[in-house]
């Protein structure tokens, strides 16, 4: 597919994490889990260009190793409250700055390492041949985790439904169901710099499997997909 678009990618790896210390950097087979990220999207072939967004020089030092380009962000755009909106501004406008221009930004976590540059290339295409879309979001199909099975707790710790099930319990009788990955998140530079959002209120979907939507959260998130890592470089 020839892209007339002008396409950033951009790889958010902030310093600081509570649930996995130094969590970007941690090893997953063998390299560190930001390398996985670095390496897809620059095996893209419609990403224009793409860039680290950080404030940690340690994350600096082994992106550029791996031949990324870092754009360094302040201490104040890394922590907990920080939103993805704000960073993605901030990152957006240092390349004005450097009178650069896109049509279209992606943005890929570095906690999902099992998204492929053939996904990133063909959640693009699906965005830029729906021609209206303004953003999209990668997802996975929800089985036993369905809303209709899940609770919340009133104040006497009773379960309350999140959702009505139908009177069969039957898994086949449930509407069909889909949970954000993490993995890929698509919007219009437009969006951006206009709305501040990298989400419209209905984004396009891309759906991938629950194998290749593992996102790493914690320690547990972590071992799992480092043992999925080793046994898929086995098997290459």
């Amino acid at each position: 597919m020839q892209n007339q678009y002008k396409v950033l990618a951009v790889i958010p790896a902030r310093g600081g994490s509570k649930g996995v210390k130094n969590k970007n950097i941690r090893l997953i087979g063998g390299k560190p889990l930001i390398y996985w990220s670095i390496l897809e999207a620059s095996k893209s072939k419609l990403i224009s260009e793409f860039y680290v967004s950080t404030d940690s020089k340690d994350i600096q030092k082994i992106s550029e190793a791996y031949k990324a380009n870092v754009l360094l962000r302040p201490s104040h755009l890394a922590d907990d409250s920080t939103s993805m909106n704000e960073t993605l501004q901030f990152l957006y406008k240092q390349l004005e700055n450097l009178d650069k221009v896109f049509d279209i930004i992606v943005l890929l976590q570095p906690t999902a390492p099992f998204r492929s540059s053939e996904h990133i290339d063909l959640a693009i295409q699906k965005f830029i041949q729906s021609k209206n879309a303004k953003s999209l979001v990668s997802v996975y199909k929800v089985e036993d985790t369905h809303p209709a099975r899940m609770y919340k707790l009133d104040n006497n710790e009773c379960l309350i439904k999140v959702m009505n099930e139908p009177e069969s319990y039957l898994r086949q009788d449930l509407d069909e169901m889909y949970h954000r990955n993490g993995a890929i998140y698509i919007c219009t530079s437009k969006l951006l710099k206009e709305k501040g959002k990298l989400t419209c209120d209905n984004p396009l979907a891309f759906i991938m499997t629950k194998e290749d939507s593992i996102n790493i959260d914690d320690e547990q998130d972590l071992e799992i997909a480092n043992f999925f890592m080793e046994k898929k470089i086995k098997e290459s």
